[in-house]
């Protein structure tokens, strides 16, 4: 019963917030869009999408010393995401604790969640400096 009310509640979420982006939007103009785009491209990025977190789930789980299955990583990491949407990185301080009911020590937690934000820094700052080296040399 508390799986099917969370369902339905998360349908009344999505659908309010939809509501909210489209309320200005001539309806037939957002459907001839949809209409137009180009399945193959959705396809692929929402497959690339699903690797990335599938990616950064099998990174985390090696930080925390393989503690929690993979599947169950990889929901966190989702749920990460979707609360990173709030203000301070809600979805950080979250994954810390859901990690945690799974018998992952918080401090564990926490400090693999501060490594891996430095090792993407780390790869932004490559790729950026990289970019200017290749746009330069042009």
């Amino acid at each position: 019963m508390r799986r099917l009310l969370l369902v339905v509640g998360s349908i009344f979420v999505s659908a309010f917030f939809l509501w909210l982006v489209l309320r200005d939007q001539p309806l037939g103009e957002v459907l001839t869009r949809i209409r137009q785009a180009d399945g193959g491209w959705l396809i692929l990025s929402f497959l690339l999408a699903m690797l990335s977190l599938w990616l950064r789930g099998v990174r985390w789980q090696a930080m925390i010393d393989y503690q929690i299955p993979l599947r169950l990583v990889s929901y966190i990491i989702g749920v990460t995401f979707v609360l990173n949407l709030l203000p301070l990185r809600a979805g950080e301080v979250a994954r810390s604790v859901m990690a945690r009911r799974y018998g992952v020590p918080i401090v564990t937690a926490a400090t693999s969640i501060l490594l891996e934000r430095l090792v993407d820094v780390l790869m932004v700052v490559v790729l950026l400096a990289s970019s200017l080296l290749w746009a330069l040399s042009s």
